[in-house]
Parts: structure tokens; C-alpha cells; sequence
């Protein structure tokens, strides 16, 4: 694809198929520098890229909430919890990894709605 333009990305399935070739031709090594561990670099960096895309898409919850009620900013930071744990769970072939986007997300979404439960409870 040289001079055509086109970029593509190093998936993670791909750069494990490159890993296993080149760990069966060095007797279980992926030396240092090797394409393969270029190949690996990249496909995670594509996936950093394409979690943190997702997690830019996602407003703000401390923004509405100060902007609106608690109870919609509760909602707002839930929705954005979903979506980012649905990018991180197709990224990462099902795993939301402890202190993710979102992992944060979701602990920003409890307070939330334990701040929304307080102010209900006070009237």
C-alpha cells in the first residue's frame, strides 16, 4: 500500500499473529525493536486513540451537574459509563480494566446519583 494514501491500523489480532510467528522463529522470543513489537506498539496505541475518541464524545457529568439538576447529571454520567464500557469491552475482546475511562466514568456516575439521593432525601 506504499504511496497509495491510505493508512491502516494494526488491529491486536494481527499484531498477536505477528508475535506467535516471530516467537515459533526465535524459540519463544520477540527480540526488542522487531517489527513484531513495532506491530504490537501500534495496535495499542490505535486502541488508546480509539478509546480516548470514544471517551471525548462523552459530555462532561461535573459539567451538567453544575449546569443542571444532579438527577439528569446522575443519567448523563450512567449513559456515558455504557458507552465507554462498551468501546473499552470491543477494544480489549471483553475486559473494562480497573481505573479505565470507564471505570471512572461509572465511579463519577455513583457519586452522582448518591449526591441525587441526598438532595432527595433533604426534602
Amino acid at each position: 500500500m506504499a504511496g497509495t494514501g491510505q493508512k491502516h491500523h494494526m488491529s491486536k489480532e494481527a499484531a498477536a499473529r505477528i508475535q506467535s510467528a516471530t516467537a515459533r522463529k526465535t524459540g519463544g522470543e520477540v527480540p526488542k525493536g522487531s517489527f513484531a513489537s513495532r506491530a504490537q506498539s501500534a495496535a495499542d496505541r490505535h486502541e488508546a486513540e480509539e478509546i480516548t475518541e470514544a471517551f471525548d464524545d462523552v459530555p462532561d457529568p461535573m459539567t451538567a451537574a453544575a449546569e443542571a439538576d444532579v438527577d439528569v447529571a446522575a443519567d448523563i454520567a450512567k449513559d456515558a459509563a455504557a458507552t465507554l464500557e462498551s468501546a473499552e469491552t470491543r477494544q480489549t475482546g471483553g475486559v473494562v480494566e480497573k481505573g479505565g475511562h470507564a471505570a471512572r466514568v461509572q465511579s463519577a456516575a455513583d457519586s452522582l446519583a448518591a449526591e441525587a439521593a441526598k438532595g432527595a432525601g433533604a426534602t
